[in-house]
């Protein structure tokens, strides 16, 4: 069999493995992200349709011996590959984030690759008509550009997702910032990985590093699926309330439960421990002197949450800080009520409002 059947092959079980994701994506998730769509996985329609615009390379499948289809093969992914990291990383971070930003950002370079790649996709489509070859080197030296600055976009994005990372606690706090930490740590070194997939076969011209490339793609593509699906089965919807034991709910007596509830007040609003923006329920339960799970089940079904109560305790203070204060800024009032920053005050305003 000739060697170019190979890179056909090639190719095709990549595409085969991106409509697999889009497939799965759109039709499977569990019944927590169901609830909260947009909060959970605001990137999944995005997401599907950039999966599906991998179609664009069937050129190539079909005939990987044509120079137009090669042409498009080759230059696809140093402009796409990088975009679409870049705009995935910014779309569900970012959203959770409340930092909209990354729209006109992405819009921008999505704009910049469609008026590079869309010429190649359809010159490829119609067998090499539209583009004579004389411009093949120009037009290399043109997506050479664009597709390193898609690459900067991408560890911009990389960079602004390890920013977040940092300023994130995990649910035992009680300043969370909505941040899906784990996931973040499974993809936001996504550039990092890809690079050396998407450069030698574009530098080199080399079919045979791209059906290397290919292969090697649609592996971490089934791999990336198999992180992100499972990610928020295994966590909390909202981060800050914490997991009630089942073996705690048939030896608590409601005289257990007030007193309970009498020692968190008077730690966390009484003494305004709420004012502490490194609180933890481990220190409610410290105060306390009761087994975790039982806090965690007082703060829950008593005052809807650890998270909840603690912060409906910072709103009102700010509120009442900054009429006393009015010459202090909304960041230092922030932290004078307990809040991480402004941002985290602005969080939990529009989500316990």
């Amino acid at each position: 069999m000739p060697a170019f059947y190979y890179y056909g092959i090639a190719a095709t079980i990549f595409m085969v493995t991106c409509w697999s994701f889009a497939a799965i994506r759109w039709l499977h998730t569990c019944d927590a992200p169901k609830r909260r769509w947009n909060y959970v996985w605001p990137d999944r329609k995005l997401q599907v349709v950039l999966e599906l615009l991998t179609t664009a390379i069937l050129p190539y499948i079909l005939d990987p011996t044509s120079p137009s289809a090669w042409l498009l093969e080759k230059c696809w992914f140093p402009t796409c590959g990088f975009l679409y990291i870049a705009v995935i990383l910014l779309c569900f971070f970012g959203s959770v984030q409340l930092w909209p930003r990354w729209h006109s950002i992405s819009i921008v370079a999505a704009v910049i690759v469609t008026l590079i790649i869309l010429p190649l996709v359809v010159n490829a489509w119609m067998g090499g008509t539209l583009i004579p070859q004389q411009y093949y080197l120009l037009i290399i030296a043109i997506v050479t550009i664009v597709s390193i600055l898609m690459m900067a976009f991408a560890f911009m994005a990389m960079w602004q997702v390890g920013h977040w990372m940092k300023e994130t606690r995990d649910n035992i706090y009680s300043n969370p910032t909505d941040f899906p930490l784990p996931l973040a740590q499974r993809v936001w070194l996504a550039p990092v990985i890809y690079t050396p997939l998407y450069w030698p076969a574009f530098i080199f011209d080399s079919p045979t590093a791209m059906a290397i490339q290919n292969l090697l793609m649609a592996i971490l593509n089934i791999g990336l699926l198999i992180v992100v699906l499972p990610a928020w089965r295994r966590k909390i919807i909202i981060p800050g309330e914490d997991p009630v034991s089942d073996n705690t709910r048939d030896d608590m007596s409601p005289e257990r439960i007030e007193t309970i509830a009498q020692r968190i007040e008077n730690f966390v609003s009484t003494r305004q421990g709420y004012l502490d923006e490194h609180l933890r329920i481990e220190n409610v339960v410290i105060e306390c002197g009761f087994n975790r799970n039982y806090i965690s089940r007082v703060f829950k079904e008593r005052y809807g949450g650890f998270y909840t109560y603690v912060n409906k305790l910072r709103l009102e203070y700010f509120e009442q800080f900054t009429r006393q204060h009015p010459e202090v800024t909304k960041e230092a009032a922030a932290h004078a009520s307990g809040f991480s920053s402004y941002q985290a005050y602005y969080r939990a305003k529009e989500r316990l409002s």
